[in-house]
């Protein structure tokens, strides 16, 4: 979404992923209709891979719906922690054994239409 458009190399360079991984990744979301692939202008040996319109409205629902929850949930799960880095890390995964990400982003769905009301 943020780059555009990108070359099935260029793609698993910028999400430091291998290739191979990509190119299943993009089969699977064709499949689904979330990307499109086409042959590039300049040499017919490149795939360009570019969100479909339904993967543009999934992404564009993941950044105003998921996303917030996601960063809210984190930040209350991190909001005081202190001190030595692996002292904290210790601490998150106990927090996250006790209540998982996405039961806290749950929570945090349930609050925020109280948020906005205010």
């Amino acid at each position: 979404d943020r780059l555009g458009p990108l070359p099935v190399g260029e793609l698993a360079q910028s999400l430091g992923i291998a290739q191979p991984g990509v190119t299943r990744a993009v089969s699977l979301l064709t499949e689904l209709g979330l990307v499109e692939v086409a042959q590039s202008d300049d040499d017919q040996r490149r795939r360009i891979v570019s969100l479909s319109a339904d993967g543009q409205r999934l992404v564009d629902a993941a950044k105003h719906d998921v996303w917030p929850r996601i960063e809210g949930a984190v930040a209350e799960l991190c909001a005081d922690l202190s001190g030595p880095l692996l002292g904290q890390l210790a601490a998150i995964e106990d927090r996250l054994a006790a209540t998982p990400l996405d039961r806290r982003a749950d929570k945090a769905k349930a609050v925020a239409p109280k948020a906005v009301a205010q």
